[in-house]
């Protein structure tokens, strides 16, 4: 098995465990579920029992090594036109949207004030089409847009540009305190493959008090954000599964507020805490697999 096939299976089967902890997760809250959750554990147990085998039989590159692979083989990190490395293991169209997105024509125009194609992100999303393999563009003009979003798996190739990141802001509130899993209080969900994100905030208020609250969930393979915000306390973002990776982007939290199962990259991220509640403490990563952090020489 090659490297980067031995990568992909690996990717899958972490990704089949992180789903089904998911899943567990999920029943853990009312009475009723936790009596779901008795009888579900044989079942959940001999699944986790096959992946973990599955795993243990795939060898593939340590870490560092897929870190050093970045910058010493073709896979480097490709510039923009401020020379600044914006993305890899992309095709070169895609660069170019993060390096010339000014001038990309969109498919659809989502406006709050009504200009665009559609008033909501949600409705411009349901509308993309399904499968493709073509990159579709939404545009989202400035504005604060107020909804949890979802990008299911069969909205693929779909990118996500705004007007910047302090201008274009998804933002909700749902909140594990509120009734909402971890994994459902999310403000905005990604699951469709090759998601791309540019110049836009998503962000979860429903602060320190209200326990795990997700701005963004990425669950999509070899996704991409590039100067974006991620903005919330405990949980902020939410590193699901698969490959992803995140560039010039800014991320505030106070508790586990980088969370997750992916293999995530991290470039010239600007990564803040926030004051918590008292007698919390703040911790910025609870991983499952790993981060790599790169900072471009120089910079």
């Amino acid at each position: 098995m090659t490297p980067q096939a031995a990568q992909d299976v690996q990717t899958k089967f972490s990704s089949c465990l992180t789903n089904e902890n998911s899943c567990w997760d999920g029943f853990s809250h009312s009475k009723e579920d936790k009596k779901v959750r008795a009888e579900l554990s044989s079942v959940l147990a001999n699944v986790t029992q096959k992946c973990e085998k599955a795993l243990g039989m795939i060898t593939s590159k340590p870490k560092a090594e897929m870190a050093n692979g970045l910058k010493t083989t073709n896979r480097k990190l490709k510039e923009d036109d401020d020379n600044n490395e914006v993305g890899a293991e992309w095709s070169s169209t895609d660069r170019l949207l993060f390096q010339l997105s000014s001038l990309t024509p969109p498919d659809v125009v989502v406006a709050a004030d009504g200009s665009g194609n559609y008033t909501t992100v949600s409705a411009a999303v349901s509308a993309a089409p399904s499968y493709s393999s073509k990159r579709y563009v939404i545009r989202i003009k400035a504005g604060v847009y107020r909804e949890n979003v979802e990008v299911p798996k069969e909205k693929s190739n779909i990118m996500f540009l705004g007007d910047g990141r302090k201008t274009t802001i998804i933002t909700g509130s749902r909140s594990v305190a509120g009734g909402s899993t971890t994994y459902q209080s999310a403000t905005v969900a990604v699951e469709g493959q090759g998601f791309l994100a540019r110049d836009i905030t998503f962000q979860n208020t429903a602060g320190p008090s209200k326990y795990q609250a997700v701005a963004l969930r990425v669950e999509s393979d070899f996704a991409a954000f590039y100067k974006c915000g991620m903005l919330g306390y405990q949980n902020t973002l939410y590193v699901h599964s698969n490959r992803q990776f995140f560039r010039n982007c800014f991320i505030v939290g106070t508790i586990d507020f980088i969370v997750g199962n992916a293999a995530a990259v991290f470039q010239d991220c600007d990564i803040r805490a926030r004051r918590p509640n008292p007698g919390q403490t703040v911790t910025i990563t609870a991983l499952r697999v790993g981060v790599i952090l790169l900072k471009t020489p120089g910079l």
